[in-house]
């Protein structure tokens, strides 16, 4: 189990708690403490929050428990994790599905969570679920045996889409009566993927960006070397940050060598939006935008550095930093009034325009 304990404290904040807000503030707001997690069922395990993601008023997180033994090189599944949901304005939060390992951030639709999952007893059975939101019983949308995640899922509202040992693939959104035959879409590995419109983008660990067109048929299905119209858009920086590539705005945009890049996904041209390099978040994980600014969870990359949150503005300028957390936090997610946060004491709200607020 997580454990700990926060004491919060926060710069200067000019800004009170909007009375029409009712979510966060100028200084955190426990929304969920890690006492809720799923309890390990060792003691060399540990809970692990894999990610999170609002849908409407509604915050959805995924925990993970993950073998914690510091012996070990690599941390395996070992016992099952949840998707859980807690309201963004405050109440007890419930669980939604388990007997998974969550190891994946939600994304959230609006009757159902699509998550990636590992099986609780072998780390070679991952899959996709759907969730209801309405607290029905989970959906495997496909199952994996023997095979690897390798992107988060992305869906275009009609297909869902994903990398696995046979390349890029995809299913339908919709739930059938046993989880579906994946149809392979490239042969390429991508690092991260996006839907932008009829189009369906895949990073690339050289920093190619290629597209694959798409449609209620997935008209993009076979691969290169058929010439079903798989093409190369543009190229940035070598060894992107995976899966951070998202829509900002009706560009791509997405982290490598130390910035934001961005790109038309009609022109392909790729410029740097913005430096992360030699601030406190130079290694980023998470890459989130809001129409305004982008908000990046990183480290300064030093061994055992805090966290932090940091707001980039869209426009130019050099990163904000919201907040500062303890070393290892995880989950990164916002609305049009806050930010949320994971920690080893729980998961927080905290308004986005904040600025300089530490969480020890």
């Amino acid at each position: 189990m997580l454990l700990g304990a926060a004491t919060l404290a926060a710069g200067c904040h000019s800004q009170s708690l909007d009375t029409q807000n009712g979510r966060c503030g100028p200084t955190p707001h426990l929304l969920a403490s890690a006492a809720v997690f799923p309890a390990p069922d060792a003691a060399s395990e540990r809970a692990l929050l894999a990610g999170m993601a609002v849908g409407g008023s509604d915050l959805f997180f995924a925990v993970g428990a993950t073998w914690a033994d510091p012996r070990n090189l690599v941390a395996v599944p070992a016992s099952a994790g949840a998707l859980m949901q807690v309201s963004t304005f405050g109440s007890t939060p419930k669980q939604l599905a388990t007997g998974y390992d969550f190891g994946w951030t939600p994304l959230v639709m609006p009757t159902a969570v699509i998550v990636g999952v590992t099986s609780a007893s072998s780390i070679a059975d991952p899959g996709i679920l759907s969730v209801p939101r309405n607290g029905d019983p989970a959906v495997p949308l496909v199952a994996l045996t023997y095979d690897s995640l390798l992107t988060l899922p992305v869906t275009d509202g009609t297909s869902v889409y994903f990398t696995a040992n046979a390349g890029v693939e995809s299913v339908p959104l919709a739930p059938g009566a046993s989880p579906a035959v994946p149809t392979q879409l490239s042969s390429e590995y991508p690092i991260g993927l996006g839907v932008f419109g009829q189009r369906l983008l895949l990073l690339l660990s050289s920093g190619q960006v290629e597209g694959i067109p798409i449609g209620a048929s997935d008209a993009g299905t076979g691969s290169r070397d058929a010439g079903t119209g798989e093409a190369s858009l543009g190229a940035g920086f070598a060894d992107p940050v995976p899966d951070s590539l998202i829509p900002c705005g009706a560009d791509a945009c997405w982290m490598a060598g130390g910035a934001i890049e961005q790109m038309d996904p009609a022109e392909g041209e790729v410029t740097a939006l913005a430096s992360l390099a030699g601030g406190p978040v130079a290694a980023p994980s998470t890459l989130l935008y809001d129409g305004t600014n982008f908000f990046v969870l990183g480290s300064s990359g030093s061994y055992a550095a805090n966290a932090a949150i940091a707001r980039v503005p869209a426009k130019g300028g050099a990163p904000v930093v919201v907040a500062t957390l303890p070393p290892s936090s995880r989950g990164l997610a916002v609305d049009d009034a806050c930010v949320y946060f994971g920690t080893s004491t729980g998961i927080f709200s905290l308004l986005k325009d904040a600025e300089g607020v530490v969480v020890p």
